[in-house]
């Protein structure tokens, strides 16, 4: 019996996953007056509740600091765009079907990537194990609640703004855990109308300066840059992770989310904003997903049992996004690039700046000789070395296709 059940546990059991061209799913655009509008909306978490982030085990939270879902929607020339962030670890592509449905227009959904929030949203038995333990229906439902409130009244109240863009650094508030560098730059977009309606903060940390063993729920620092932006009335505040795979905090420098968070803001605060025109256009490019690759997340011997296990929990297709708004450009994927990674695709799409963790999950992302040397983050990455190509193949289709 033993024999027989290894057996089938080693049997491939995923088959030949169809390689295919990249396709456009949808673009958009338009110049001229510019509508925005944001809100949030508090994630209400029935304790007690799994802790998302590390391996098992995992401990239960028996309280929660507030987490929240925000959304930024811009109204042009009659066509909406909804940018959702969720303080979660990340967002699987169900989440974010089930956020967007109903909705007019394109709604993307982010994760702000902290590892010490609300588990349990994923029904995929390969993700409860991996990230987010048991399943919970009301899990599930409460961030889905938060997010369609938070685009409601995001949609709701649209003014007239303009759209301010700058560029500065993190000065090395974080640091490589792998590779030589890290994607050390600081973007900030921001819709003003009368006052400051909206900012998007990019920047690329992991947000693990919670303790794994807490019990309690936190958004680590990107909850408290938007808490305290947020504070006397300030923008309603999204934090993206930029190239972050392989960055994590300089602890020596702002060792918790507050200390962190307060450094981040004092660089923002230093950085300058220019004026952009009300230009917005967007691209959405899906591709196929190749088969995935255990090789260097277990022995061997594991292998084939933990593949079979990734097939038989993975989506088959992903997606690439572009958003142009004025000159500035980003991409968002549904990965966790490296920095070096990072700046591959940016090449390939000819981009200002790479957005993770958007739209789904897939793991992280790192270069062809990395894999092949298993160095970098490589030894986190599910599929094969060829992917950096695949996926580098999607981000050019659609950043040629938003700069027409």
């Amino acid at each position: 019996m033993l024999a027989l059940a290894f057996v089938g546990a080693t049997s491939d059991r995923c088959g030949v996953w169809a390689s295919a061209a990249p396709q456009v799913l949808g673009l958009g655009g338009s110049s001229g007056e510019l509508k925005v509008g944001a809100a949030v909306a508090p994630i209400t978490v029935q304790l007690p509740a799994t802790v998302a982030g590390y391996a098992p085990m995992r401990p239960t939270a028996t309280s929660s600091h507030p987490l929240s879902a925000r959304a930024t929607t811009l109204d042009f020339g009659g066509g909406l765009f909804t940018l959702v962030t969720l303080d979660t670890l990340l967002v699987p592509a169900r989440l974010q079907v089930a956020i967007a449905q109903g909705f007019e227009g394109r709604v993307w959904v982010s994760a702000t990537h902290t590892h010490s929030s609300l588990g349990g949203y994923d029904t995929r038995p390969a993700v409860e194990v991996a990230a987010l333990g048991r399943y919970s229906a009301p899990d599930e439902a409460a961030l889905v609640d938060a997010a369609r409130s938070a685009i409601e009244h995001s949609r709701a109240g649209t003014v007239p703004v303009r759209v301010e863009v700058g560029h500065g650094t993190l000065g090395g508030l974080a640091v490589p855990r792998s590779g030589a560098t890290v994607d050390d730059r600081l973007t900030v977009v921001r819709f003003v109308g009368e006052r400051p309606v909206a900012q998007w903060v990019v920047a690329s940390a992991h947000p693990t300066l919670n303790a794994p063993a807490a019990t309690v729920l936190d958004g680590d620092w990107p909850a408290q840059v938007a808490m305290q932006s947020e504070a006397d009335h300030g923008p309603v505040t999204q934090v993206l992770q930029g190239a972050g795979g392989n960055a994590t905090p300089d602890r020596a420098r702002a060792g918790t989310a507050e200390a962190f968070a307060h450094e981040l803001l004092a660089r923002l605060a230093a950085t300058p904003l220019a004026v952009e025109a009300p230009r917005v256009r967007w691209t959405e490019v899906g591709y196929a997903l190749p088969h995935p690759d255990a090789s260097r997340l277990v022995g061997r011997w594991a292998q084939p049992v933990i593949e079979n296990a990734l097939c038989e929990n993975a989506e088959h297709d992903a997606m690439v996004s572009v958003l142009q708004l004025g000159s500035l450009r980003l991409l968002f994927t549904t990965l966790e690039p490296s920095a070096t990674a990072g700046a591959f695709l940016e090449e390939q799409a000819h981009v200002d700046r790479v957005v993770g963790l958007v739209n789904g999950y897939h793991g992280y992302l790192e270069l062809n000789h990395e894999v092949a040397a298993g160095t970098g983050e490589a030894k986190r990455q599910y599929f094969p070395g060829s992917f950096a190509q695949t996926v580098g193949e999607a981000a050019k289709l659609a950043g040629n296709l938003s700069s027409r």
